[in-house]
């Protein structure tokens, strides 16, 4: 497994932290991969560490339920659906989990509070604190003889498979613009998208959004992840 999360330009431009997290984790029967994009807006006051709650949930989740491989290999290969769904409902509990020990342990800056106040006068109601952490969340999972991932929000889900192939599996379908689907929504479990397959490809990569907006066709895209694919697999 590899990362790399960097500062975008135009974060580095009007000297904002990177939002961004990521992580990987390696199993002998399995790898998973996940990727969270903590959002721009200004109410997302504490959207760094919504994303890396999300990735710390994400592995969290997938390593609770493959810890008995043998038995979840079998639940998932006779019914994706159900056990994906089960996931993704355990994801948000722990990240929720993790954002209110944070809130509860951690008072509004004045800074925090002031923004916050703005915010409330602008839209005439009080911003959800929940949304003080919100982000996007990939996951991917690469396991023996099978693969599947999560996602709510942009980015980018690539699969490439050993004929030199590319396959982006799942997307967010109500993101557009810049609009996107968060983990902060009350309805996140209803946006969730999924997909399972009995087949392991040769890689699987998540990225945020900055990637794929860095290309400017889907072609580029996806040769992108072959190179990629190539240059680890040498």
């Amino acid at each position: 497994g590899i990362q790399c999360v960097v500062q975008g330009a135009d974060h580095i431009k009007y000297n904002k932290i990177c939002q961004d997290a990521a992580g990987e984790l390696v199993k002998e029967h399995y790898a998973a991969a996940a990727v969270s994009d903590g959002h721009g807006g200004s109410k997302y006051i504490r959207s760094e560490i919504g994303s890396r709650f999300a990735v710390q949930a994400a592995l969290d989740t997938v390593s609770a339920f493959m810890e008995d491989y043998e038995g979840f290999t079998a639940a998932i290969r006779k019914n994706p659906d159900y056990i994906l769904n089960r996931m993704e409902c355990y994801f948000i509990a722990k990240w929720n989990e993790k954002i209110e020990i944070h809130h509860d342990d951690h008072e509004l800056t004045p800074e925090e509070k002031k923004i916050i106040e703005k915010e409330n006068e602008k839209s005439g109601r009080e911003v959800d604190w929940h949304s003080y952490y919100g982000c996007t969340v990939l996951i991917a999972v690469m396991a023996e003889g099978y693969s599947y991932g999560m996602l709510v929000g942009d980015g980018t889900f690539a699969v490439v498979y050993d004929d030199g192939t590319v396959s982006v599996p799942i997307e967010d379908p109500y993101s557009v613009a810049n609009m996107t689907s968060s983990v902060c929504d009350k309805q996140s479990k209803d946006r969730f998208q999924h997909y399972f397959e009995d087949r392991q490809p040769l890689s699987m990569t998540v990225s945020s959004d900055g990637l794929c907006k860095s290309f400017d066709s889907e072609d580029n895209l996806k040769d992108y992840h072959i190179r990629l694919t190539y240059m680890m697999d040498s």
